[in-house]
């Protein structure tokens, strides 16, 4: 069975309905920073980028290189 606790806490992270960690640092970044991206999560982090750029008002550039990996930059 299971047993009933009182007057836990719940986490911050649920109360604000984000209880996943972010993959990608786009929160963290100023204008003019930029992360690399391995060649594997390229496509998710240019499916990303978007999605940021939404909910941050901000820009992103997400530049493939020769190798397959990608390098993000915060450009606005």
């Amino acid at each position: 069975m299971f047993e009933i606790v009182k007057d836990r806490p719940i986490p911050a992270a649920v109360l604000n309905g984000k209880n996943r960690k972010a993959v990608y640092p786009f929160r963290g970044m100023s204008v003019g920073d930029s992360f690399d991206v391995p060649a594997e999560k390229v496509q998710s982090a240019r499916a990303c980028a978007p999605r940021m750029q939404r909910k941050m008002n901000a820009k992103f550039a997400v530049v493939k290189q020769p190798d397959g990996s990608a390098i993000v930059w915060r450009i606005k």
